[in-house]
Order: C-alpha cells, then structure tokens, then sequence
C-alpha cells in the first residue's frame, strides 16, 4: 500500500521538484528498490535499500561505477529537475528524446532547443563547486521560464572541477533518457526538421533499422560565412530546389531559403567540410540527389574512425548471438560492399531485440576536445548494426566562439587516447562477435572492415581466435 501511495501520488509531485525542494525520499522503479535521498548536498550519499536482502549502499558507489572511467571525485545528481510530460509527450518506447550537454553560458541556445523540438529531452549541466552557488537560480530561472521544460525536459546536474568531460556528460543525459531511441546532439546545432514525427511515422522502415541495432544520420551542415549562421530562425526548413520569382525591381532573381537553393549558391555545405574524415561518410553528394523520403546506407568503405554524425539510435539494443557460423568474408566482395544488400538487411530483419542491456557508451577516457564524439559512433560502428542516412532532414550549426587554446592542447592529447581506444575496440569487439557467432555475418563486416586498418589488432585477432580454437 505505501508503495502504491508514493508511486500514483506522491511520485508525481515529487518528480516535478528540483533537488533542493526534494522530500528525503525517492522511489524507484523497482518495488524492491527505495532511495533515500539527505535533504542537503552536504549530508552523506544517498543509500539505496533492498527490502529483501536488507542491504544498503551509497548511491555514489553505484554512481562511480557507472561512470568508472571517468575522473573523480564528482557529484553526480540524475533528475535534478524532471519533466512531468504533456499531451504530445508521454514518454513511449518509440519516440526520440534528444540528449545533449549545456553549462551555464549555453542556456539562451538549449532554450530555442525547447522551444523549436516538441519531443522529450534529457540534458546534462555541468558546472565546478564555485559556481554551483550562482548557476541554481539560473538554472531555475530557465526551467520555470516556459511549461515546455516541465512537459518535456530532464536535468541531470554534474558538478566537479572537470570542465569538459564530454563523453561522461553524454552517458548520463542517455542514461536517464525515458525512450528507447535516442539522439545524440551538439548543443550548438539547430533543428529544422520535424525528424521525430518522420521516423515515429514512416511505417516499419525506420524502426526496422532503429530495432535491429542500425543509426538513422541526421547530415549536419554550417554556413561558408560565420556571419549568416548567427541567427537559427533563418536556417532552411524545406530542402528542395526552388525557382525564385522575379524582382520587378532588380530584374534579377530573389533568393529563396531553401537548402538545396544555400548549397547550390555556396552559402551553406557540410559541416568541416576542411576536414573530411568527420562528416563525408553521409554522402552529401547522395543526400543532395535523393528523392524525398528516402534513406541510403553509409557504405563499409566510406566509412572511417573519425566519423562524428548526429544519429537516431536504439539506447537499449544489445546484438543477440546467433548459431550462424558463415564463411569468412571474401576481401574483394564483402570488405569492399558499397551497402548492406538485400540479403543483409534479410538477415538483421530476423535479428529483432531480445530484450533490454546498456547498449553502446561512448569512451569516459576522451576529455577535452578532439575524437570524444566519434569514439561514440566508433563503438556502434563495431557492434555492427550499421547506419543509414535521412534524406529529407538535417541539421545547422549554430555559430560560436571556440576556445582555441583549450581545443589545441586537448586535441594533442586525445590523439594518443584515440589510438589506443580503438586498439581496445577493436580487440574488445573481435571476441564479442567471435564468441556471440556474429564475426561472420552481416554484423561482423564492420569490425572486418575498420579494425584491419588499426595497427597491432590483426596480430591480436589472431591471438583471440587462436587461442579460443
């Protein structure tokens, strides 16, 4: 009965506090499972009980290991504020919460987030115990300023003296996030399409990929002049080509905003398109010529380690092993495919969830700037479910200032952790298939086709089979 009564009536109220207003006590999910949580900061963690076995453990014993790669100590508080939901979002299985990371500077621009996508958010704050004192009443100020937040956004809040562990930061808001499919988004980029009504309604074909472990790419863009990619309410929202009418005045041709119509007169184009490592992979070339509705595969051999799109993916999906053990790939026909054929996707099709895991994370070792989003996608490249690319929907980018010194010393030093993370992969991801049965499906191809460039690994994979046969 006390159960009932906390989770129908008392839960609710609770879930719509931030954490100073909070009573001592939050209930979990699991009947079995109590939270007590001190009235202050300050006070010793909060412990959780098992009614059954009678144990009770810190709260940040459990947290530490969740996080155990990255640098400690740190608070870490899940749910600071959380969103009651709303008509439009009730927090299904099938729809997509977008999952970000803000500190304090970025609260105008995570605002026009809330108020641009209608679905569920789950947003990481990270701030350094100085700060904590003058970040709450802003923090506050935000989260009451609209019912947008109360409907649909969730805080987590981080406080430590580490200001930039990205991938530790992007754990936690896909940790907590309330749906099963998920997107991973830079704070900095605007959306401006509706990609949630289309992948929610677009029949079998998006949740056949998001279902079988596949990422739906969203190809991020940014304007050729810094100035133009200032304000977001200009962004194009419709991608087709479009003949302007004439300017009676001018007798030339009025521009029209379009997206196809920016990359045509070289106003917008890929996102660091200087660096083509990073984004190429979508195939701007394919995404331009694409018919609408349309989604295309990225290929095994465009693909490369430092690819770092915006993907839709499945936060819960854990490849099931299989009793298929197939040739082994052929180099010329299965290292070189240009997609996953009809046979693949036939093959994935029959690989449906087999129940919930923890899916892929991204690495806690990159902090700083450089390769810390790519580790992310690298990890589910490996798991094999492949991507796939939206071709009527994009994003923007918002732009900013960057702090150069910073990116340059983090960068140098993340190179190094980038080398040894996908040897580590790479070797992880070879037995993981090897063992599940996988290595020599459809799923396999990707570990086949990244891991034979990563120096040492061949050597490696030979000790593992070796040494399991």
């Amino acid at each position: 009965m006390l159960y009932t009564t906390t989770y129908f009536f008392i839960g609710p109220f609770y879930r719509t506090l931030g954490f100073p207003f909070r009573d001592p006590f939050r209930l979990t999910a699991d009947p079995f499972l109590l939270l007590a949580r001190p009235s202050s900061p300050q006070q010793q963690d909060p412990l959780i009980h098992w009614a059954t076995p009678g144990v009770m453990t810190p709260e940040s014993l459990f947290l530490s290991k969740t996080f155990s790669a990255s640098m400690r100590p740190s608070t870490i508080v899940p749910f600071f504020y959380r969103a009651i939901g709303s008509l439009d979002v009730q927090y299904e299985d099938d729809d997509v919460t977008i999952t970000t990371l803000i500190t304090e500077d970025r609260f105008p621009v995570f605002e026009r987030l809330v108020d641009t996508y209608t679905g569920p958010i789950s947003v990481t704050i990270h701030t350094t115990p100085a700060l904590l004192a003058s970040l709450l009443p802003a923090l506050h100020a935000l989260y009451t300023s609209s019912p947008a937040f109360s409907a649909r956004v969730d805080v987590h809040l981080i406080v430590d003296a580490f200001p930039r562990q990205f991938n530790t930061w992007r754990n936690a808001a896909r940790l907590w996030a309330r749906t099963k499919w998920v997107m991973m988004l830079d704070i900095d980029f605007a959306v401006c399409t509706d990609f949630r009504a289309a992948i929610r309604g677009r029949g079998g074909e998006a949740r056949r990929v998001l279902d079988s472990g596949g990422g739906l790419v969203i190809p991020a863009f940014e304007y050729t002049h810094a100035k133009d990619g200032m304000n977001a309410s200009n962004f194009p929202t419709d991608k087709a080509v479009c003949t302007p009418p004439i300017s009676a005045s001018h007798k030339a041709h009025i521009p029209l905003q379009t997206l196809l119509n920016l990359v045509r007169t070289h106003r917008i184009g890929p996102f660091h398109a200087s660096w083509p490592a990073g984004h190429n992979a979508s195939l701007y070339p394919a995404f331009y010529a694409a018919a609408p509705g349309a989604m295309y595969p990225v290929p095994i051999n465009a693909y490369e380690a430092a690819y770092e799109p915006y993907v839709v993916f499945n936060r819960f999906y854990v490849p099931p092993p299989t009793n298929s053990h197939s040739r082994v790939p052929d180099k010329k026909s299965d290292l070189n495919m240009q997609y996953l054929g009809k046979a693949a996707r036939k093959e994935l099709d029959q690989k449906k969830e087999s129940g919930r895991g923890v899916g892929t994370r991204c690495d806690e070792r990159f902090a700083g700037y450089g390769g810390n989003k790519a580790a992310c996608v690298y990890e589910h490249w490996l798991a094999g479910g492949g991507l796939w690319v939206l071709a009527d929907h994009w994003v923007v980018h918002q732009e900013h200032a960057y702090k150069e010194g910073a990116r340059r010393v983090e960068r140098k030093s993340n190179r190094r952790i980038a080398s040894d993370f996908r040897e580590d992969a790479c070797a992880r991801w070879l037995l993981r298939h090897l063992l599940s049965g996988t290595l020599h499906t459809a799923r396999g191809r990707g570990v086949f086709g990244e891991c034979a460039r990563v120096r040492g690994v061949g050597r490696v994979g030979a000790q593992i089979i070796d040494g399991l046969f």
